[in-house]
C-alpha cells in the first residue's frame, strides 16, 4: 500500500469518527432540550401556557400587593356606578303637577307614575340634576303604551342623534319630552283622557336605548 494510500485511510477514518462523535453530542443536547416537554404532565404545561400567555391588561402582582390592595378598597367608598336601579318610589300629581328628575346615569328618580283622572292636564316637570351634556348622558321623557316601547325605540335608533332619537310625528307617541342635559329641565303635558284604561302605559328614555333599564308603568 502506498504512502499517499495510509494517507487517505487515517484521513477518512479521522473525518469519520468526528462526524460520529458530534452527531452523537447533537442527540443528546436534543434529549435534554425536549425532555422536560414531554415528561411534564398536561396540568403542568397547561399551568405554564396560561402563565405565559397572560390576558391583556391582567397584572399580577405578590400576595403582599394583592393584600395591600384588598385592604385599600375596603378603606375607600363605593362610587355610584353610571348605571343604576331606578328608585322604588311612585310619583302621583299633586294639584295635577309632578316632577320626575334624572342624572348622570341611566334611573330616573322614580319606578312608576300615577296620573289622577280628575285632572284635565298633569304639567310633569323633568329635570336632569348632573353635569354631563345632553350629547354625553341626555335623557327624554316619553309616553306611549307598553306594547309599543319597544317599536318606538327601534325606529328612535333609526332617528339616531340627527333626529332626536324619536321618529319625528310618531302617532304612537302620547307625549314625549325633548332631550334634557346636566343642569337642564323641560316640562311635558300628559292628557289622562288620551289614555285608554284598557291599555297599558309606560314612561322611558329612548336616548341611545337608554329604554332597555329607563321605564316604568303609568296607572
Amino acid at each position: 500500500m502506498s504512502q499517499e494510500q495510509k494517507f487517505w485511510d487515517k484521513y477518512s477514518i479521522t473525518i469519520f469518527t468526528i462526524l460520529f462523535v458530534a452527531f452523537i453530542f447533537y442527540l443528546v443536547k436534543i434529549y435534554d432540550l425536549t425532555e422536560g416537554v414531554y415528561v411534564r404532565s398536561a396540568e403542568d404545561y397547561q399551568a405554564d401556557i396560561i402563565e405565559r400567555i397572560r390576558p391583556v391588561g391582567q397584572v399580577y402582582r405578590s400576595e403582599q400587593e394583592k393584600e395591600a390592595s384588598m385592604m385599600l378598597e375596603e378603606e375607600l367608598p363605593m362610587q355610584e356606578p353610571i348605571v343604576t336601579a331606578m328608585s322604588n318610589e311612585t310619583v302621583s300629581a299633586n294639584d295635577c303637577s309632578l316632577e320626575v328628575t334624572t342624572g348622570d346615569n341611566l334611573a330616573y328618580s322614580v319606578s312608576e307614575i300615577s296620573l289622577p283622572s280628575n285632572c284635565e292636564e298633569v304639567a310633569v316637570t323633568f329635570k336632569h340634576l348632573g353635569s354631563l351634556p345632553a350629547a354625553v348622558m341626555g335623557h327624554n321623557l316619553v309616553i306611549a303604551k307598553t306594547a309599543d316601547l319597544q317599536p318606538i325605540q327601534d325606529d328612535a335608533n333609526k332617528a339616531g342623534m340627527a333626529g332626536g332619537w324619536l321618529m319625528a310625528d310618531d302617532a304612537r307617541v302620547v307625549a314625549a319630552s325633548k332631550i334634557i342635559g346636566g343642569g337642564e329641565s323641560t316640562e311635558l303635558i300628559i292628557k289622562p283622557s288620551s289614555l285608554s284604561s284598557s291599555e297599558q302605559y309606560s314612561f322611558f328614555c329612548t336616548v341611545m336605548s337608554h329604554s332597555a333599564v329607563m321605564r316604568g308603568p303609568i296607572s
